[in-house]
């Protein structure tokens, strides 16, 4: 079944909204930030839009797909793929983590680490998969020195 990650995204935080919602009063805590200090959940939030955007540009100059099923017709590894093998999966996993910050709901969290599992076990091994059979050794090569996250 292809999901595209930011439908999963959408689908981990509607799941923690209602996760949320649905505890009894007492477990429904609150994260420990306060005030201006739960405002800072805007930095990921930033962050990870800008780093996606990054990502997405430099898909664009090395005029390859960034449909995550769809077949790349380039190996990107400059920008921030220099970092991260990952970097628009890390910047939606960031704007959750803000969002999550920014609610001041516990139960938010849900959302950042279940977008985490689901991409590090499930889409990107498939991603990792094709690039092999497409770029090879070049592939591999990258895969040694770049981490799959940070």
């Amino acid at each position: 079944m292809e999901i595209r990650p930011p439908v999963v995204a959408l689908i981990w935080l509607l799941a923690s909204v209602v996760g949320d919602r649905l505890l009894p009063a007492a477990p429904r805590e609150r994260l420990a930030l306060r005030g201006t200090a739960r405002w800072a959940g805007g930095v990921p939030v930033v962050a990870g839009g800008a780093l996606g955007a990054w990502a997405l540009k430099r898909f664009h100059v090395s005029r390859t797909t960034y449909e995550p099923f769809g077949v790349p017709s380039a190996l990107v590894a400059a920008g921030p793929y220099r970092y991260t093998r990952n970097p628009m999966y890390l910047g939606v996993l960031l704007m959750l983590t803000g969002i999550a910050l920014l609610s001041g709901r516990l139960a938010l969290l849900a959302a950042p680490l279940g977008f985490l599992a689901t991409m590090n076990w499930v889409q990107i091994p498939r991603e990792e998969r094709l690039l092999v059979q497409e770029f090879g050794e070049s592939f591999r090569a990258y895969r040694r020195h770049v981490r799959r996250w940070l």
